[in-house]
């Protein structure tokens, strides 16, 4: 008898595994449900994984413009946004002209792909980001940055410092000093409010940063299950999506602080 009750309970077990394994990878398959870039938008800010989000992704963005500002390029914008155009995504033309200018595509290319990272990680964290185009992600994500930074709760004041730290404290490790003028600039970047910043922040990540922020790509990722980004992978992201607007877009955000530290 006490045989067959322990024989029970093992088919009783193992039926609610089975079930219990097909409701998990049912669950994956489950459609998400509709929403309107507003309720997305209040979806998106709600969550906790956003507000860490937060802290990765923006200091991330102002280190890649403040990599790309130095005097040599300040000095020579236009002759280095035309170099960059010609060069039409060509990336041994393009490592050559980073080089003129005393700059490292690869490190660049490094930070670009954090940014990725921190892309990929929000989407397969919120996949119902997947159902919006491009144009409408990216107005969902910046919405809900500009609504967390200005909320003035434990989550802002943390976006604020993590800001703060990349302003006053230049928290860019080698990049700081590797390059002749970016310590001049980082000390007018050091003047500015946080406010200052992230007028000109959001003004950045508008429909212009489209191409540095290769949404579109990563949402293709994000759909096949991919969970990480190489820089390899960022490198074919940037030039299916264009060099050149992203470096136009990286400098407009640099002349922005820069010109507020003159007002």
């Amino acid at each position: 008898m006490k045989k067959h009750l322990i024989v029970a309970a093992g088919i009783v077990l193992t039926v609610v595994g089975f079930f219990a394994c097909k409701k998990t990878a049912s669950d994956k398959n489950e459609p998400v449900i509709a929403l309107t870039e507003t309720e997305a938008t209040d979806r998106l800010y709600g969550s906790e994984k956003f507000a860490d989000f937060s802290l990765h992704f923006v200091p991330d963005f102002i280190q890649l413009m403040e990599y790309h500002r130095t005097d040599r390029i300040r000095s020579d914008k236009d002759n280095f946004l035309r170099k960059i155009k010609d060069a039409k995504d060509e990336e041994s033309v393009l490592t050559g002209i980073y080089m003129d200018y005393g700059l490292d595509l690869n490190a660049a290319l490094v930070i670009k792909n954090k940014l990725d990272n921190d892309l990929l990680t929000l989407i397969n964290q919120h996949p119902f980001l997947l159902q919006f185009d491009e144009i409408q992600s990216q107005r969902i994500i910046l919405q809900s940055l500009d609504r967390l930074f200005k909320t003035n709760d434990s989550k802002s004041q943390e976006l604020k410092a993590a800001i703060n730290r990349v302003i006053h404290t230049r928290s860019m490790g080698a990049f700081t000093s590797d390059v002749k003028g970016r310590n001049a600039f980082s000390a007018h970047l050091a003047d500015l409010t946080i406010d200052e910043v992230w007028d000109c922040l959001t003004d950045a990540v508008g429909v212009s940063a489209a191409g540095l922020l290769s949404i579109a790509g990563i949402q293709k990722l994000a759909s096949q299950g991919i969970q990480a980004i190489v820089v390899s992978t960022s490198k074919w992201l940037l030039k299916r999506a264009g060099w050149f607007g992203a470096v136009v877009m990286l400098l407009d955000f640099g002349n922005c602080i820069y010109a507020e530290t003159r007002d």
